[in-house]
């Protein structure tokens, strides 16, 4: 942090942000292909070839 203060100081400010910073979209997970049972069952697992 003390080396993004410092170049932000030298270059003018919000020349550097760290990845999440200015990330306006919400995120949500997407569970459409999940099977409704995914935790209790192997063999409602996709196979992947």
């Amino acid at each position: 942090m003390a080396t993004l203060t410092a170049s932000n100081a030298r270059f003018g400010q919000k020349t550097l942000v760290t990845a999440s910073e200015g990330m306006s979209r919400a995120w949500t997970m997407r569970a459409e292909h999940r099977s409704l049972r995914y935790t209790t069952r192997i063999s409602d697992l996709p196979v992947v070839r």
